[in-house]
């Protein structure tokens, strides 16, 4: 095989590696920021921290029924109605099933279409600000960076 050859085989093998990093690392970190979304949200019903959603070019419009904190164990959820980090399993796969479609380069949301979802981020005169999306975009650098260490090599 030519030198010739051998470098253009090269180059396309580090082409697909760090196609597939930059790939890992955007999921990855997407994934982490839907986690967190879904532990930061307060639960009465479930259904506003179960609707948070991955999509990919485009939102996801969906609202999805809650897991009702009154059925679940105790030990899934902290005084004053947040969940612990354990992130329901249906939620969880759901996460990361959206996640693993994202591309590097492509326009990844995070999105949570329940009509009271504004109140919770922002407050109204009755509640208070969560900034559980502010949160999230002070933490994505960081998040980003952590998820691209870790990937592999």
């Amino acid at each position: 095989m030519s030198s010739a050859l051998q470098f253009a085989n090269q180059i396309a093998n580090f082409e697909f590696k760090a196609r597939n990093k930059l790939n890992e690392t955007v999921q990855n970190t997407l994934l982490q920021a839907g986690k967190f979304a879904v532990y930061a949200s307060p639960v009465d019903t479930g259904t506003f921290a179960a609707s948070w959603n991955i999509s990919n070019n485009t939102p996801d419009p969906k609202i999805t029924p809650g897991w009702n904190p009154r059925n679940s164990k105790k030990t899934d959820f902290l005084p004053g109605g947040r969940a612990t980090g354990l992130v329901p399993s249906f939620v969880d796969t759901r996460l990361r099933n959206s996640a693993a479609s994202l591309q590097a380069g492509g326009v990844a949301y995070l999105t949570n279409n329940t009509p009271y979802a504004p109140y919770v981020e922002s407050g109204s005169k009755t509640t208070e600000a969560q900034y559980i999306v502010r949160r999230i975009q002070s933490a994505l650098r960081g998040w980003a960076i952590t998820s691209a260490m870790q990937a592999p090599a």
